[in-house]
């Protein structure tokens, strides 16, 4: 700013006051024109506060060496776990709520496939919360990385299936809800049971609203982020 030299009469009364306030004013309209949102337009919308606590569960052998999810080598000394729909490489961190030990991690896989668990952990990262022995530790997540995605797709996986007949029998009653699906033996290490797989979804709330009318049905159904 310009002053000069010249002598001025003091200013009237409470000027500066005002002044001070007139700034304030106007800051707060700039930073509240510039704000943008707390997630990119093509990240996920935060998971429910139901899907940030629940209980945590391991994997180690027999999947040691094999491909998870998203192609890569499983290895259960890293720091990684399965996730039924956070996008892959998400970074999330794991706190056990009965002691307060976190530890963090790196999404690389899908699951786990059972209704009261949330994340299913590398063997390296329960070791660091200390609950290798117990097998589950009731914990929260906190989502320290979210990356943008973009044209996620869905699929609905099915458990529990005693044959393959009842599986057959269960996706031609599917064929007008789902464009595609695949019946997959195996069931939680039981090479006897079949799991189904309803994809082709686009549209995330469709996908949920078929999830939860099967599971009303009283099937084993959980949601899947394919992309």
């Amino acid at each position: 700013m310009y002053f000069s030299t010249r002598r001025h009469d003091p200013p009237p009364a409470g000027y500066f006051i005002r002044a001070h306030i007139c700034a304030a004013a106007f800051f707060l309209f700039l930073t509240g024109c510039s704000s943008t949102p707390d997630y990119p337009s093509a990240a996920p919308p935060p998971l429910p506060q139901a899907g940030l606590r629940g209980y945590a569960s391991w994997y180690g052998p027999p999947y040691h060496g094999r491909k998870t999810a998203n192609g890569e080598i499983y290895d259960m000394y890293a720091l990684t776990a399965a996730h039924r729909t956070l996008p892959f490489n998400s970074r999330v961190r794991v706190k056990r709520l009965d002691s307060g030990e976190f530890v963090d991690v790196r999404i690389n896989d899908r699951g786990p496939f059972v209704n009261d668990r949330v994340i299913d952990l590398s063997k390296g990262a329960a070791g660091k919360i200390n609950m290798i022995s117990k097998g589950i530790a009731y914990v929260k997540l906190i989502l320290l990385r979210v990356p943008p995605v973009k044209n996620s797709r869905w699929l609905i996986l099915i458990g529990r299936f005693r044959n393959r007949k009842e599986a057959v029998n269960f996706t031609s009653q599917m064929n007008k809800r789902s464009k595609k699906s695949r019946i997959v033996r195996g069931w939680h290490g039981d090479r006897n049971r079949y799991h189904v797989q309803l994809k082709g979804f686009r549209n995330r709330q469709r996908a949920i609203n078929l999830k939860n009318l099967l599971k009303r049905k009283g099937y084993d159904a959980f949601l899947v982020r394919i992309k």
